[in-house]
């Protein structure tokens, strides 16, 4: 195969035969080279947050999923509680995602894990409030 190929253009894009190619051994080349320079500067690609802002973020993801809980999403059904939850953990992807083309390294995994944990272990918890009440909630008080 002929390493300067491309596929035809289509009918429509007669503007792509003007392009000008660059073969793949050169992008390698540049992606090696700005590696080596990073390391042998000891510059970083990628910077990283604070240990106290990471905090923050997870910490921020569990309020989240707990505000969403406690809202008018906690009174749904099950699968009308999710939506948020879907949400909310999207928003946290295009987040990380959006710093990371930016060249800042977030956490994803522990938000999403304690926005889900939060969720889960409150929405059990109001389950089981629900189900089984106890008598000081209710006003009465044993003496």
């Amino acid at each position: 195969t002929n390493p300067f190929s491309s596929p035809p253009p289509p009918a429509h894009n007669l503007s792509h035969r003007n392009q000008k190619l660059t073969p793949g051994v050169m992008i390698q080349a540049q992606m090696t080279s700005q590696l080596i320079r990073a390391g042998l500067q000891e510059n970083s690609l990628l910077t990283v947050w604070p240990l106290w802002v990471e905090f923050l973020w997870v910490w921020g993801a569990a309020l989240g999923g707990g505000f969403l809980l406690r809202g008018r999403w906690g009174r749904s059904h099950f699968v009308l509680k999710l939506i948020p939850f879907l949400i909310l953990g999207g928003g946290v992807y295009c987040v990380c995602w959006g710093l990371f083309v930016a060249g800042v390294w977030i956490p994803l995994v522990p938000p999403l894990l304690t926005l889900g944990a939060t969720g889960l272990c409150l929405g059990l918890m109001k389950q089981s409030h629900d189900r089984h009440p106890t008598n000081m909630q209710q006003g009465v008080v044993d003496e």
